[in-house]
């Protein structure tokens, strides 16, 4: 029943409702896919969110579902900043690599 409510939030093209679901889902899973559906969606608010969400996140597949949709977006800038910053050499490395 969530990811179909996700989904709908994803067509409807609400990033607000998806950043929120990503930050606040106790599921991984269910996380993961807001966070996917967030990459999908090219505006502002949802790139800003995704940053957002990796610079909380402490799941390491939730980071790397951020660099993903981050990649998906085509939103180097992001990337880059997120390899500045990043400690875990594998992190730094997939996001240097996307």
């Amino acid at each position: 029943m969530k990811k179909a409510i996700l989904q709908a939030f994803f067509l409807s093209g609400d990033a607000k409702f998806l950043a929120e679901a990503a930050q606040g889902e106790k599921d991984p899973e269910i996380r993961r896919s807001a966070i996917r559906n967030l990459g999908l969606i090219g505006s502002e608010e949802a790139r800003q969110a995704l940053l957002a969400i990796y610079a909380k996140e402490t799941d390491r597949d939730s980071k790397e579902a951020v660099l993903n949709a981050l990649f998906i977006q085509g939103n180097a800038h992001g990337l880059v900043t997120i390899a500045r910053s990043e400690k875990d050499p594998e992190l730094k490395k997939m996001a240097v690599s996307k």
